[in-house]
C-alpha cells in the first residue's frame, strides 16, 4: 500500500525542513515545494499529492488562500492552512475556499497527523458522495435559502434530474419555483405544483421531512405521477429525491382493475393469492416457485385436465405437472428492462370452442396477463442473484489467492468472507466460520481482535496492533461513503497461539 504524499509549501526553508521530517516519522512521504514564489496549479500537480499543507503568506505578493481555492476547484486536492495568522479577517477569507482543515504555528505532531487524517477521510466521504450524486438514477436537488432574495434557490441537480426535467445547468441559481414552472409544471393543470412548493419551504421551517406525490394532469386527465422525498439536509440547505412512477402506479391501477374484474371466481382468487404467496416463499429456489405458479394456472380454467403452461427464460425451462403439449397456444414475453429474456406459454392439448381470446375467458385471460407479471418479478430476481453469486464467486477467488490471512467482517461484526490462509490460521472450515462472531471462535486471537474490530465499525477509523511482532491490520470497509464493515489482514500464517500485544 502505498503511503499517504503531503506536498508542504512554506517560504521558510527551516519550517519546511522541520515539517517534512516530522512528517517522515509519522510514516507520510513529504516533499518541498522548491520555488514558492514561481507556485502554480501545474507545478502542485506534478507532484500528484494526496494533501497540500499551505502557507497563508508565502511572500512578494503570493496569496495562499487563492491559490488553495484554486486546488480545491480545478485540481480536486485537499488543502490544510498552516500559518502563524489566526486574525477573523484571515480566518474568513482562508473558510471561503472550504479547506480540510486550519493548523496554527507552532503545530504539534498529534495535531498535525489528525487533521492530516481527518483531511483524507473527509476528502474521500466527499469523492464518494460526488459519485452517487452523479450516478444515482433517482433525481436529486439541493436548494440553499438566499437572504436577500428571501427564497429558495436550485444550488445543484444531478444528470438524472436534469433529464427527467429536459433542463440543462443553466438553471441553477434559478428560484424553486421558477425551476419548476419552466420544467417539470409548465403546462399542468391542477394544484399539485404548488403542494411541492408548500411541502419543500414547510420541510425548510420545520426541519421534519416529508414524502409528496405529484400527480401530472393534463386536459383532466392523469398521464404521469413523482414520488418526491423533501428533507432539510443542514441549516439552509433543501435536499429533495425524486423518481417517476407512472409505470408502477398504472401496473397498481390495473392489478386492481383485474383484481375487481376476477372477483366472480373464487378459483382464480384462490390462484392468484397462492401464487403470490409462493412469490414470496424465501426458502424455495425461483424454479420451484415459478413450477408452482405454473400449476396454479393450469388449476385455475374450466378443464384443467388438458391445461399445459411451459415457462422458458435464458437456459431454463418449466412446465406444469400435468403439462401434455399444447394444441391451442399464448404466448407473454418476459423482459429486464428492454431486453427479452423469454416466455410464458400456455394452451389446451386439444381443440377447444372459441370464448373470449380463443378457448379462454376473458377471465382467465385476466388472470394469466396478471400472474406473467407476478413471473417476470421472479426470473429478473433469479438474474440479480446469479449476477450476485458471481461476483461474490470473483471476490472470494481473488481473497484466496492471497498468500496472507484475510478476514471480513460485516456491519454486525458476522464473518462474510475469508481465505484459506485464514482456515489454516484458525484451525476452522469455512462453513463452521460463516455468519460467527470473532467472539464465538474458540481462539485467543479471535477473542481478543473482537473489541478491536467492534471498535473500528463504530468509529471507521482503521487500527494497528501488534502480533508475534508484525502489525496486523483492522480496516473499515465503506459502501458509499458509510462504513458497512471491516477487514481484517494478517501479515504472516501460522496457528493462533500467541498473545497480542
Amino acid at each position: 500500500m502505498s503511503k499517504t504524499k503531503i506536498l508542504i509549501v512554506e517560504d521558510e526553508i527551516i519550517i519546511a525542513m522541520d515539517l517534512r521530517a516530522r512528517l517522515e516519522r509519522m510514516g507520510y512521504e513529504a516533499v518541498e515545494l522548491s520555488d514558492v514564489l514561481d507556485i502554480s496549479l501545474g507545478s502542485v500537480a506534478s507532484h500528484d499529492p494526496d494533501v497540500v499543507l499551505m502557507d497563508i503568506r508565502l511572500g512578494e505578493g503570493v496569496d495562499g488562500i487563492s491559490l488553495a481555492g484554486e486546488i480545491r476547484r480545478d485540481l480536486d486536492i485537499p488543502v490544510i492552512f498552516v500559518t502563524a495568522h489566526s486574525d477573523s479577517l484571515t480566518l474568513d477569507r482562508a473558510g471561503r475556499t472550504d479547506p480540510y482543515g486550519y493548523l496554527i504555528k507552532p503545530v504539534k505532531d498529534r495535531e498535525l497527523q489528525v487533521t492530516i487524517s481527518m483531511a483524507m477521510h473527509k476528502h474521500h466521504t466527499e469523492g464518494q458522495l460526488h459519485k452517487l450524486f452523479h450516478n444515482i438514477p433517482n433525481g436529486v436537488m439541493v436548494l440553499r435559502y438566499d437572504e436577500s432574495a428571501h427564497d429558495l434557490i436550485v444550488e445543484s441537480v444531478n444528470p438524472a434530474a436534469m433529464k427527467m426535467d429536459r433542463v440543462e445547468e443553466d438553471m441553477v441559481g434559478r428560484p424553486l419555483s421558477a425551476y419548476l414552472m419552466r420544467s417539470v409544471c409548465y403546462d399542468l393543470e391542477g394544484s399539485g405544483c404548488f403542494g411541492l412548493v408548500e411541502t419543500v419551504y414547510r420541510v425548510w421551517k420545520t426541519g421534519v421531512s416529508e414524502p409528496y406525490t405529484l400527480t401530472s394532469i393534463r386536459d383532466d386527465s392523469i398521464f404521469g405521477w413523482r414520488e418526491y422525498f423533501v428533507y432539510r439536509s443542514s441549516k439552509d440547505e433543501v435536499t429533495f429525491v425524486f423518481q417517476d412512477v407512472t409505470e408502477r402506479k398504472r401496473l397498481e391501477e390495473t392489478l386492481k382493475l383485474r383484481a375487481s374484474d376476477m372477483m366472480y371466481s373464487i378459483e382464480h382468487l384462490e390462484a392468484l393469492r397462492a401464487s403470490l404467496d409462493v412469490a414470496l416463499e424465501s426458502d424455495l429456489s425461483v424454479a420451484q416457485r415459478i413450477s408452482y405458479i405454473a400449476d396454479f394456472m393450469a388449476k385455475a380454467v374450466s378443464d384443467p385436465d388438458r391445461m399445459s403452461v411451459r415457462i422458458v427464460w435464458e437456459d431454463k425451462e418449466v412446465r406444469n405437472s400435468g403439462f401434455q403439449g399444447m394444441r391451442w397456444l399464448f404466448s407473454r414475453p418476459l423482459f429486464r428492462g428492454r431486453r427479452k429474456i423469454g416466455s410464458v406459454e400456455w394452451g389446451y392439448s386439444e381443440e377447444r370452442a372459441d370464448l373470449f381470446e380463443g378457448p379462454f375467458s376473458r377471465e382467465e385471460i385476466d388472470l394469466f396477463e396478471s400472474l406473467v407479471q407476478v413471473i417476470s418479478h421472479l426470473v429478473e430476481d433469479s438474474l440479480r442473484e446469479r449476477e450476485l453469486r458471481g461476483r461474490i464467486g470473483i471476490l472470494q477467488d481473488v481473497l484466496d489467492s492471497f498468500n496472507v490471512p484475510v478476514l471480513c467482517l460485516d456491519r454486525v461484526g458476522r464473518i462474510v468472507h475469508l481465505n484459506g490462509s485464514m482456515e489454516e490460521l484458525l484451525d476452522m472450515g469455512r462453513e463452521e466460520l460463516l455468519s460467527l462472531s470473532l467472539d464465538r471462535i474458540p481462539s485467543d486471537i479471535a477473542r481478543k481482535l473482537s473489541p478491536v474490530s467492534a471498535r473500528v465499525l463504530e468509529s471507521g477509523v482503521a487500527e494497528r496492533i501488534h502480533w508475534e511482532e508484525s502489525p496486523v491490520e483492522i480496516r473499515p470497509t465503506l459502501n458509499m461513503g458509510l462504513v458497512s464493515g471491516v477487514m481484517i489482514l494478517f501479515p504472516v500464517s501460522g496457528r493462533c497461539c500467541n498473545d497480542i500485544s
